[in-house]
C-alpha cells in the first residue's frame, strides 16, 4: 500500500470513529435540533466584505447605521430582509410630490415628482423613510426626476442609496446611467457654450 494510501484510510477511521464516539450510548441518533443562530441585536450589526477577517467587522453604535460605522468596508445589504419591489413601489408613489415610481433593475427605483421643489435629497429621505420597514435599504437607490421640467439642467435626475451619502453604493451595486445624455458630455456641452457668450 501507498503512504498516501495508508493517509487516507488513517483520516477516515479517524473521522468515522469521532463520530461514534459523538453518538449517544443507547446508538440512537440525537433528536436534539440544531442550535439556530439568532441575528445579533441591531446595534451590534457589522458591516463585513464577503471573505474579509474578523478585524475588519465594524460593530454599530446604539442607534447607528450600517452608513456611519462601516468607514472603508464594503456595505453589504442584508439577504435576509429583502425589499418587496410591489410594496416598495407603492410606498414610494404614497409620498407627497411623487407622481409615479418604477423599478429599473433589482436596485435602482425611479420616482417622477411633480415640481421642482420635490427634486431633492429631503424627497429621497421620505421615500426611504417609507421603504424601511420593507426590508433592508441599503439594497435601494432611489433616482429622483422632475417631470414638469423645462430645461435639461431641471430634468437632470439626483439619486442616493438609502442608507449611504450621496454618490456612495453599496457592495456591488454600481452607478447606473439613468440620464439620457451622458453627465460628462452635458458638462462639456456647456462650458463650450460659455466660451461661445
Amino acid at each position: 500500500m501507498s503512504t498516501m494510501f495508508r493517509l487516507t484510510l488513517m483520516v477516515v477511521a479517524i473521522l468515522v470513529l469521532s463520530a461514534c464516539a459523538s453518538s449517544d450510548d443507547s446508538g440512537q441518533a440525537s433528536t436534539a435540533k440544531p442550535a439556530q443562530t439568532v441575528p445579533p441585536p441591531p446595534h451590534e450589526v457589522a458591516a463585513q466584505a464577503p471573505g474579509a477577517s474578523v478585524d475588519q467587522i465594524v460593530p454599530l453604535e446604539p442607534g447607528g447605521d450600517a452608513a456611519q460605522a462601516a468607514g472603508d468596508v464594503p456595505r453589504v445589504p442584508d439577504p435576509n430582509r429583502p425589499i418587496d419591489h410591489e410594496q416598495a413601489r407603492q410606498a414610494a408613489e404614497s409620498v407627497q410630490g411623487v407622481r409615479s415610481a418604477v423599478w429599473l433593475d433589482n436596485d435602482n427605483l425611479a420616482v417622477m415628482v411633480d415640481g421642482a421643489k420635490y427634486r431633492n435629497m429631503e424627497t429621497i429621505d421620505r421615500i426611504c423613510a417609507g421603504l424601511d420597514p420593507l426590508g433592508d435599504t441599503l439594497a435601494v437607490v432611489v433616482n429622483l426626476e422632475d417631470v414638469t421640467a423645462k430645461t435639461a439642467d431641471d430634468a437632470e435626475s439626483i439619486s442616493r442609496n438609502c442608507q449611504l451619502p450621496e454618490g456612495e453604493r453599496a457592495a456591488n451595486q454600481p452607478k447606473r446611467q439613468i440620464e439620457a445624455l451622458d453627465p460628462e458630455l452635458r458638462k462639456a456641452f456647456r462650458e463650450q457654450q460659455a466660451k461661445g457668450h
